[in-house]
């Protein structure tokens, strides 16, 4: 797929798995009971769109060591996945694929990120894009938590083979982003289904099959 179906958000999704074949799943700490594999927006620049329109010039910044924080001076810039940070004078939307990165990169760059893993291997991905619908409910929280109105995402999953031990695992991630996850284990494929949110279980399952030949 060379374009983005109009009103759906792009995503990369992993699917992470250890030397028993089993899946890495994560429950999130904004949804009660979700457990996901790691997924992450491909659209900063839309994010970024948001945020400057709400930018005013003369900002004030502070940078506290190993924590970047927003000056007081600053307007509203809406609640995102991870904070807008601000480093020596420009604005960096995390969560998204940096300029002139691949969306494979951006799976393991942000997959370190957010678990603190590194020690991995693209497998193989999916050949084509999946989209999926959000539930009317669940769009307009969206709506109001990302300040645009998408219809659904469309995904590019990889499997990723983790080569490392457990210790490795460490969902406060690298420092750089936001812990998005409280709880993580390692699934069968029918766990991993069974313990998605509603809405995804179809797109899981489509995940699930089209990797089967390396989960087997």
């Amino acid at each position: 797929m060379d374009y983005t179906p109009q009103g759906y958000r792009r995503n990369v999704g992993v699917c992470l798995i250890n030397p028993y074949k089993k899946i890495f799943a994560a429950s999130r700490l904004d949804i009660n009971s979700a457990w996901q594999m790691p997924q992450y927006v491909l659209e900063a620049e839309a994010m970024m769109a948001v945020v400057c329109r709400n930018l005013m010039f003369n900002l004030s910044i502070s940078v506290i060591k190993g924590n970047e924080e927003v000056g007081k001076n600053l307007p509203y810039l809406g609640t995102y996945r991870n904070p807008v940070s601000y480093i020596k004078g420009y604005v960096r939307v995390a969560g998204g694929v940096n300029e002139g990165e691949d969306p494979r990169s951006a799976a393991i760059r942000e997959l370190r990120e957010d678990t603190g893993v590194s020690s991995v291997e693209i497998v193989a991905e999916v050949p084509y894009w999946l989209t999926f619908d959000f539930p009317p409910e669940v769009r307009e929280k969206l709506k109001h938590l990302w300040e645009s109105d998408w219809k659904g995402q469309v995904q590019k999953w990889f499997l990723v083979k983790f080569t490392g031990a457990d210790e490795e695992i460490n969902l406060l991630g690298d420092g750089t982003e936001k812990a998005e996850f409280g709880k993580w284990s390692w699934m069968s494929p029918e766990q991993i289904v069974e313990l998605a949110v509603d809405f995804k279980k179809p797109i899981y399952k489509e995940v699930m099959t089209a990797f089967s030949p390396y989960l087997q």
